[in-house]
């Protein structure tokens, strides 16, 4: 894949250049993407780079310098490969803007980090109202299941933190049900299965109606084990 992505993406490489067209804009956010998860050449040094240089600003909520279209991309990937400084910089944005959907942006974008310590602050903030409102809570752990670190940190913080999370939703297990299921979106082996099956049986007291709950995973996981068995061998060799 990084072979195939390498000659686009040195078309659009330079993440400041503009290009013109509703379609061209797509395409160089999606190459752009694509660049960075697979790790493409210099793309995501190049990420950073700008990332940084925003972080430079004398004025950087007044004068962000990231190319709108890529904003996404830039601060996810900034997050995920960046450290504490450039989490916390991003943070800092978080809370002083009052741009509703650049700040559900952003907080996508903070969930993309691969350092343990801060999406485990960052999921335990998502239960205080004081931190994260709860307009804002649910998309702390839609953007942290899904990289491979973030997941296992999540799921981990559900497993030892599941009479705080009821405790948020004031008992009455809506949010609950919505983590489990978040969890078990991103599962795919018997192993994890059984593991969440376990685990909510021996928690039923914090489910309504926990028989409800494991059908709901079990066939959420099934579907996933059953695609990963169809599929994952023709995909990863590319």
């Amino acid at each position: 894949m990084r072979d195939m992505l390498s000659c686009v993406y040195s078309k659009f490489r330079n993440l400041e250049e503009k290009v013109i067209g509703y379609e061209n804009i797509n395409f160089k956010s999606l190459v752009i993407s694509r660049a960075c998860e697979y790790q493409t050449k210099d793309c995501i040094q190049r990420v950073l780079d700008l990332f940084r240089k925003w972080m430079k600003s004398v004025d950087p909520d007044n004068n962000n310098i990231l190319p709108k279209d890529l904003k996404i991309n830039i601060n996810c990937y900034a997050m995920k490969y960046g450290g504490e400084e450039e989490w916390n910089f991003l943070w800092e944005r978080f809370q002083r803007s009052n741009f509703t959907f650049g700040k559900m942006d952003m907080i996508f974008a903070l969930g993309c980090s691969s350092t343990k310590s801060l999406i485990l602050r960052y999921l335990n903030w998502s239960l205080d109202e004081s931190i994260i409102p709860r307009d804002y809570a649910s998309g702390v752990l839609d953007s942290v299941k899904l990289n491979e670190v973030g997941f296992l940190v999540a799921k981990e913080f559900l497993y030892c933190k599941i009479a705080d999370i009821y405790e948020y939703d004031e008992r009455k297990g809506d949010s609950l049900v919505g983590y489990v299921n978040n969890i078990a979106s991103q599962m795919k082996t018997k192993e994890e299965l059984k593991e969440l099956q376990s685990f909510i049986i021996k928690s039923s007291s914090y489910f309504k109606e926990p028989n409800s709950v494991i059908n709901q995973i079990t066939e959420t996981i099934k579907k996933n084990i059953e695609w990963t068995s169809k599929f994952y061998n023709k995909i990863v060799p590319y």
